[in-house]
């Protein structure tokens, strides 16, 4: 999907929360490539996870 402002998004995003966050930054393991196990679900991706 190129082209479509997936980069834009997640940054405005983060700019948006980084005040949620004061230690800098947040990591989401979304085993997207993770083999064995399927992609985590969006509901499971954002906190409270």
């Amino acid at each position: 999907m190129p082209g479509v402002g997936k980069t834009a998004l997640v940054t405005h995003a983060a700019h948006q929360l980084a005040n949620h966050y004061p230690d800098g930054q947040l990591f989401v393991d979304l085993h997207a490539h993770t083999a064995g196990q399927p992609p985590l679900p969006p509901p499971k991706s954002w906190p409270p996870y």
